[in-house]
């Protein structure tokens, strides 16, 4: 079984859509998990309703006070029944009904894979005709290559910590940090676009997203030093890849300033 852990926080414009997209899924044998987080418009009403409708047990509702996405998920994950999570993000969608078969069909064929994610729709494949591309430790330091709602892992490869409760910008990449130091089995990525935003909003390039760059720069930055405080980056490492991510930061901050 596949338990697609969805946190939701006032998204009662597009809940349903996501939720669509995943009981429209080839591979059937899932449950989902909607995480409300103190909605306070009608996200926990639509919930409730959709709930109803699934047959019994294939999708549960659980809520709490509002305390960020990673308090959401990791609810999620810990009521959670099958043996292999995915996450969906209440704002996305997949978008090909077959992700999820492609993404358990790569877990059958690597013994290895502990996490197999896809391409979000805002960002370009990679330049190779291979489909399927293992991503090294090494290569996942340079940035994010994974989105939260592309990613299926192994749940009982996920470390003690699950998503920091007290970091909500880049949360989803400390886990996979965390996880890939581990050095446990290996990360797999289809190179295509199988998920997106419902609203189509821009990763960044607007100028009112200025301030979360920076929020969300500042939260990239404390997962390369905790990686260092645990000797799992050497400091030569550790210099050279948060040099790197403040460039980007950047070039991005220029880029929303720019653009009206």
């Amino acid at each position: 079984m596949v338990s697609v852990v969805i946190p939701c926080y006032n998204n009662e414009d597009t809940l349903s859509a996501c939720v669509d997209s995943v009981l429209k899924q080839t591979f059937s044998n899932v449950e989902i998990i909607i995480s409300d987080d103190g909605s306070m418009d009608g996200s926990l009403k639509i919930a409730q309703d959709l709930s109803q409708r699934a047959p019994e047990g294939k999708i549960r509702v659980f809520s709490q006070t509002n305390a960020g996405p990673s308090v959401a998920r990791n609810r999620g994950i810990q009521e959670s029944r099958g043996q292999y999570l995915a996450f969906l993000d209440a704002d996305d969608e997949w978008i090909q009904s077959e992700k999820l078969e492609r993404q358990m069909k790569v877990f059958a064929d690597h013994a290895d894979a502990i996490l197999v994610g896809c391409i979000h729709y805002s960002d370009r494949p990679y330049n190779t005709s291979s489909i399927v591309l293992a991503m090294p430790f090494r290569l996942m330091l340079s940035k994010n290559r994974f989105p939260t709602s592309g990613v299926v892992v192994k749940k009982q490869a996920l470390p003690d910590a699950l998503f920091p409760e007290d970091q909500r910008y880049s949360e989803d990449y400390a886990l996979w940090l965390n996880l890939g130091a581990a050095n446990s089995g290996k990360f797999y990525l289809i190179n295509e676009a199988m998920c997106r935003n419902i609203l189509n909003k821009p990763a960044y390039g607007v100028s009112g997203l200025a301030g979360r760059l920076w929020l969300m720069e500042k939260g990239e930055l404390r997962n390369y030093k905790i990686l260092r405080q645990n000797r799992q980056l050497s400091l030569p490492l550790y210099m050279k890849v948060s040099g790197y991510s403040f460039l980007k930061f950047l070039y991005r901050y220029i880029v929303t300033r720019l653009r009206p």
